[in-house]
Protein backbone atom coordinates (compact mmCIF):
# COMPACT_ATOMS: atom_id res chain seq x y z
CA UNK A 1 0.00 0.00 0.00
CA UNK A 2 1.18 3.41 -1.02
CA UNK A 3 1.50 6.01 1.92
CA UNK A 4 1.55 9.82 0.05
CA UNK A 5 1.66 13.51 2.35
CA UNK A 6 1.73 16.11 -0.35
CA UNK A 7 0.51 19.36 1.97
CA UNK A 8 0.32 22.33 -0.22
CA UNK A 9 -0.38 25.79 1.11
CA UNK A 10 -2.27 27.58 -1.48
CA UNK A 11 -2.88 30.95 -2.24
CA UNK A 12 -4.94 33.00 -4.49
CA UNK A 13 -6.73 36.27 -5.59
CA UNK A 14 -9.14 38.05 -7.81
CA UNK A 15 -8.32 39.55 -11.07
CA UNK A 16 -9.26 42.65 -10.50
CA UNK A 17 -7.35 44.44 -7.61
CA UNK A 18 -10.81 46.50 -6.81
CA UNK A 19 -12.86 43.63 -6.23
CA UNK A 20 -14.20 42.57 -2.84
CA UNK A 21 -15.97 39.25 -1.52
CA UNK A 22 -18.28 40.69 0.99
CA UNK A 23 -17.96 39.58 4.83
CA UNK A 24 -21.42 38.54 4.77
CA UNK A 25 -21.49 36.01 2.05
CA UNK A 26 -17.39 34.38 3.28
CA UNK A 27 -18.67 31.88 5.32
CA UNK A 28 -21.41 30.37 3.05
CA UNK A 29 -19.00 30.15 0.18
CA UNK A 30 -16.68 28.44 2.99
CA UNK A 31 -19.59 26.00 3.61
CA UNK A 32 -20.01 25.49 -0.11
CA UNK A 33 -16.21 24.78 -0.99
CA UNK A 34 -15.81 22.54 2.06
CA UNK A 35 -18.68 20.51 0.74
CA UNK A 36 -17.56 20.62 -2.94
CA UNK A 37 -13.61 19.75 -2.10
CA UNK A 38 -14.59 16.92 -0.01
CA UNK A 39 -17.27 15.62 -2.96
CA UNK A 40 -14.62 15.77 -5.47
CA UNK A 41 -11.66 14.16 -3.14
CA UNK A 42 -9.86 17.54 -2.22
CA UNK A 43 -8.54 16.94 1.12
CA UNK A 44 -8.50 20.45 2.68
CA UNK A 45 -7.33 21.13 6.18
CA UNK A 46 -7.54 24.75 6.72
CA UNK A 47 -9.46 27.48 4.30
CA UNK A 48 -9.82 30.93 4.85
CA UNK A 49 -11.59 33.48 2.13
CA UNK A 50 -10.41 36.86 2.33
CA UNK A 51 -11.66 40.01 0.49
CA UNK A 52 -9.74 39.74 -2.66
CA UNK A 53 -7.90 36.24 -2.41
CA UNK A 54 -8.32 32.53 -0.55
CA UNK A 55 -5.46 30.61 1.75
CA UNK A 56 -5.90 26.88 1.92
CA UNK A 57 -3.81 24.14 2.84
CA UNK A 58 -4.45 21.14 0.89
CA UNK A 59 -3.42 17.36 0.89
CA UNK A 60 -2.85 16.24 -2.29
CA UNK A 61 -3.76 12.61 -3.39
CA UNK A 62 -1.86 9.96 -5.44
CA UNK A 63 -2.95 11.11 -8.89
CA UNK A 64 -4.13 14.86 -8.09
CA UNK A 65 -1.75 17.61 -9.07
CA UNK A 66 -1.75 21.26 -8.09
CA UNK A 67 -2.47 22.95 -11.09
CA UNK A 68 -5.70 20.26 -11.25
CA UNK A 69 -7.10 20.84 -8.05
CA UNK A 70 -6.66 24.60 -7.99
CA UNK A 71 -8.07 25.03 -11.19
CA UNK A 72 -11.44 22.91 -9.78
CA UNK A 73 -11.68 25.46 -6.78
CA UNK A 74 -10.94 28.29 -8.69
CA UNK A 75 -13.88 27.54 -11.62
CA UNK A 76 -16.29 26.85 -8.42
CA UNK A 77 -15.76 29.59 -5.88
CA UNK A 78 -15.92 31.85 -9.35
CA UNK A 79 -19.13 30.18 -10.48
CA UNK A 80 -20.35 30.11 -7.09
CA UNK A 81 -20.20 33.86 -6.60
CA UNK A 82 -21.49 34.50 -9.95
CA UNK A 83 -24.11 32.33 -9.18
CA UNK A 84 -25.15 33.49 -6.03
CA UNK A 85 -25.11 37.16 -7.44
CA UNK A 86 -22.55 38.26 -4.88
CA UNK A 87 -21.19 40.87 -6.89
CA UNK A 88 -22.91 43.46 -9.61
CA UNK A 89 -19.88 42.28 -12.02
CA UNK A 90 -18.53 39.22 -13.16
CA UNK A 91 -16.04 37.71 -10.91
CA UNK A 92 -13.00 36.08 -11.90
CA UNK A 93 -9.85 34.60 -10.14
CA UNK A 94 -6.55 35.56 -11.66
CA UNK A 95 -4.64 32.97 -13.47
CA UNK A 96 -1.78 33.27 -10.79
CA UNK A 97 -1.56 31.79 -7.70
CA UNK A 98 1.33 30.31 -4.94
CA UNK A 99 1.54 26.82 -3.99
CA UNK A 100 4.23 26.06 -1.57
CA UNK A 101 4.77 22.85 0.17
CA UNK A 102 4.58 22.29 3.70
CA UNK A 103 6.20 19.94 5.91
CA UNK A 104 4.38 17.85 8.64
CA UNK A 105 6.42 19.72 11.18
CA UNK A 106 4.98 23.27 10.37
CA UNK A 107 1.68 21.97 10.10
CA UNK A 108 -0.38 23.75 13.08
CA UNK A 109 1.89 26.93 12.55
CA UNK A 110 0.08 27.12 8.76
CA UNK A 111 -3.40 26.40 10.32
CA UNK A 112 -2.97 29.20 12.77
CA UNK A 113 -1.94 31.46 10.09
CA UNK A 114 -4.46 30.60 7.47
CA UNK A 115 -7.75 30.53 10.16
CA UNK A 116 -6.31 34.27 11.80
CA UNK A 117 -6.40 35.82 8.27
CA UNK A 118 -8.71 38.44 9.40
CA UNK A 119 -6.17 39.43 12.28
CA UNK A 120 -3.48 39.44 10.18
CA UNK A 121 -5.05 41.64 7.71
CA UNK A 122 -5.89 44.32 10.03
CA UNK A 123 -1.95 44.66 9.69
CA UNK A 124 -0.91 43.40 6.34
CA UNK A 125 -2.36 44.20 2.99
CA UNK A 126 -2.93 41.43 0.06
CA UNK A 127 -0.39 43.35 -1.61
CA UNK A 128 2.15 43.71 1.12
CA UNK A 129 1.63 39.77 1.76
CA UNK A 130 2.13 39.05 -1.71
CA UNK A 131 5.39 40.71 -1.99
CA UNK A 132 6.71 39.21 0.95
CA UNK A 133 5.01 35.58 0.02
CA UNK A 134 7.23 36.37 -3.57
CA UNK A 135 10.85 37.33 -1.18
CA UNK A 136 10.47 35.13 1.46
CA UNK A 137 10.03 32.16 -0.91
CA UNK A 138 12.34 33.23 -3.55
CA UNK A 139 9.71 33.83 -6.54
CA UNK A 140 11.90 36.72 -7.62
CA UNK A 141 15.64 37.56 -7.69
CA UNK A 142 16.97 39.70 -5.04
CA UNK A 143 18.11 43.41 -6.89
Amino acid sequence: MSHIRIWLHCVWASKEEDVTIPYTVRGLLLKHMNNFATENGIHMDAFNIQQDHIHALINLGSIQSASEVLQLLKDESANWINMMKVLPNTFEWSDDYFALSVSQSQMQGLKDYINKQDEHHKKFSWEDEQKLMLEKYEFVNAE
